[in-house]
């Protein structure tokens, strides 16, 4: 079979019509890459095969709209292909045929490039299929290979052990990936291990190269230690053969040690009186404020007790004020109660003798009409009757007038006494003096409850001065105990100070040396 020609309209990655005549036994086609060589490859499965097969069989991609046609010649004849019909089907080709693989490049570039994370999809693909028949059909592939080759189908042990060879490597091919997992972390780790140790050396070497460079600075220190020392032991021989002509034989290594401490001590104590000293003085220093404070504070304390008597006195003022106005103001409606008592019972009083008066009229008028008949007598009896009751009811009610008269006149009286203008009835009258006396009361109420508040904010704050007094009291006496200690410390600061000085002279008359630098 050879193919002669083959057409195709642009698809995919080819911009243009393809169309070449295979002349030769063997066509090669060769360009950059994605040029459209694998494109062509699947246009020929695809005008061979139709879409399904060639998919599942060969892996090749299936566009979705192409026109062309592949011309092959098979035993003499030439034949015309446009993807309708199976190759295999339309020449009656044997089942082996369709198992015939492609080979790609990316299958090519799997075996020959070691890198197992690469993917050869068509010799994955054979080895799939011939892994599924070794697994599911073993036997019967055996008994194939054993009558292609003419040999009977009875097993012996040569065949059971090919099998069982063939199981080993169907074992290790359901393992591939683990395996090439592990083969490709293995050549990962060597790549790593390889780089670590070259940048080890590198390490090595540098360190290599600071020790070097160590051992030439210990050199040198050694050397410019040792030109040092000499230097130093020429001037310390200068010095002894100084220390000796001056004389000062007399002094021992006792006395220099003595010298120091002493110097030592020396400077402790002037450190320690000077840090007293400034202690003295800053507590003196609080001691005068804390005094000024006091003062203060007591002036503040006069200032409010005299406030706070002021405003006792001013309260019990208020309270007496109270007392009598809440007297006065009992009497006056005690009074004002009694004067509408009796208006009442005078009015009652008029209102109840005005019968006597209708009644006198009506025996008068009677007496008058009895005269004008004739009867003196009886008539005049009847008025006398008449006069008579009408006089004593004439008198009566004259005096109930003057009564209510008079005790009106005391009702405006009290009102004008309580300084209220009114011209309406006693009963109003009273009424609004009862109002006017409760107003005074409430007014007398909030002044004496105004100055109760009064009373105690200057009885609290005469309680916070005190108790501000006394605790400036009690830090005086604090800080006079303290100065007292301070003095005692400097006391016998001073006192060790001159035993110092003493030990001092001492040791300058003993090695002829004003100080202990000369020494």
């Amino acid at each position: 079979m050879r193919l002669l020609e083959l057409r195709c309209q642009p698809v995919g990655p080819l911009s243009k019509p393809v169309c070449f005549q295979c002349k030769k036994n063997c066509t090669i086609v060769y360009d950059e890459n994605e040029a459209g060589k694998t494109s062509l490859v699947d246009i020929i499965v695809n005008m061979l095969y139709r879409k399904s097969s060639a998919q599942s069989r060969f892996q090749a991609r299936r566009f979705d709209s192409f026109q062309g046609s592949v011309k092959l010649e098979h035993q003499g004849k030439t034949m015309t292909c446009k993807g309708s019909v199976d190759l295999d089907k339309l020449l009656g080709l044997p089942a082996e045929f369709s198992r015939l693989p492609i080979v790609r490049g990316s299958d090519l570039h799997f075996l020959w490039s070691g890198n197992r994370e690469k993917n050869g999809p068509l010799i994955e693909a054979c080895i799939q299929h011939f892994a599924a028949d070794c697994e599911d059909n073993l036997g019967t592939v055996v008994t194939n290979v054993r009558s292609a080759a003419g040999l009977p189908a009875k097993r012996n042990s040569w065949a059971k052990g090919k099998a069982d060879e063939l199981r080993g490597y169907l074992d290790l091919y359901r393992k591939k990936e683990y395996l090439l997992s592990v083969m490709a972390g293995r050549e990962e780790t060597t790549r790593e291990l390889l780089s670590v140790g070259e940048r080890l050396q590198t390490v090595k070497d540098t360190l290599a190269a600071a020790t070097s460079e160590q051992n030439k600075l210990q050199e040198e220190y050694q050397a410019a230690l040792c030109s040092s020392a000499r230097v130093w032991e020429r001037k310390l021989s200068a010095l002894r053969t100084e220390y000796r002509e001056s004389g000062a034989e007399r002094c021992s290594r006792e006395d220099l040690q003595l010298w120091t401490e002493t110097a030592a001590r020396e400077r402790s104590l002037r450190e320690k009186e000077g840090t007293l000293k400034k202690q003295i003085s800053d507590t003196e220093t609080g001691l005068f404020d804390l005094r000024q404070q006091q003062e203060k504070v007591g002036h503040q304390l006069k200032k409010v007790q005299d406030a706070c008597e002021s405003a006792r006195e001013t309260l019990n003022q208020l309270r007496q004020k109270k007392e009598g106005q809440d007297k006065v103001n009992s009497e006056l409606m005690a009074e004002g109660r009694a004067l509408l008592n009796n208006i009442s019972s005078a009015e009652n009083q008029r209102n109840s003798v005005k019968w006597a008066q209708v009644t006198g009229i009506i025996l008068i008028v009677a007496a008058v009409l009895i005269f004008a008949a004739g009867q003196l007598v009886p008539g005049g009896i009847t008025l006398a009757l008449g006069l008579g009751l009408y006089g004593w009811a004439l008198t009566v009610s004259r005096a109930c007038g003057r009564t209510i008269k008079k005790e009106k006149e005391r009702v405006q009286q009290l009102a004008r006494t309580a300084d209220i203008h009114s011209v309406g009835t006693p009963q109003d009258v009273i009424l609004l003096l009862e109002r006017h006396l409760e107003k005074q009361g409430e007014e007398m109420r909030a002044l004496l409850a105004k100055g109760e508040q009064e009373c105690q904010e200057r009885e609290d704050e005469q309680n916070k001065l005190v108790q501000e007094n006394l605790l400036c009291e009690r830090e005086l006496d604090r800080l006079s105990e303290r100065i007292r200690e301070l003095q005692t410390s400097l006391t016998g600061c001073a006192e060790e100070l001159e035993g110092v000085h003493l030990t001092l002279d001492k040791l300058m008359q003993r090695t002829g040396k004003p100080d202990f630098d000369s020494l």
